[in-house]
């Protein structure tokens, strides 16, 4: 069903997928036409195969990896999900310290076959105080 609970369900899986690096799940709910524009990458990355390729590179080069939303906002309308705010970004690039970055982030869905896909997300930094 289209609803703004079962878009908040989306959201948590691909958070869930994202912190315990799960491609396959990622991949599931990504849209084949997925566009990904933010801090973790220089550059767009385009569709669900270049997204699995990224993140499978991201995620052999990193030990630690957690995102947690703190504020999450969701809206539907008709078929067209859109979720905004803000996440604290832990990571732990391979032989580095770990470090916590905070980011916004937006993401719209598209319910497509009976389920929500990841059509586009965007993030970029917080400024953070030392």
């Amino acid at each position: 069903m289209c609803s703004t609970d079962t878009l908040k369900t989306a959201f948590e899986q691909m958070v869930l997928a994202f912190s315990s690096r799960s491609l396959e799940s990622l991949a599931t709910l990504a849209h084949d036409n997925v566009v990904f524009l933010g801090v973790l990458s220089p550059v767009r990355v385009e569709g669900k195969t270049a997204l699995r390729l990224f993140f499978q590179n991201f995620f052999e080069t990193h030990e630690y990896i957690q995102l947690t939303p703190l504020d999450p906002h969701f809206q539907v309308t008709d078929t067209i999900g859109l979720v905004w705010g803000s996440m604290m970004l832990e990571l732990q690039p391979k032989r580095m310290d770990r470090k916590t970055f905070y980011i916004r982030y937006s993401c719209t869905f598209g319910y497509l076959a009976d389920a929500w896909r990841l059509v586009a997300m965007h993030s970029s930094w917080l400024l953070q105080e030392d």
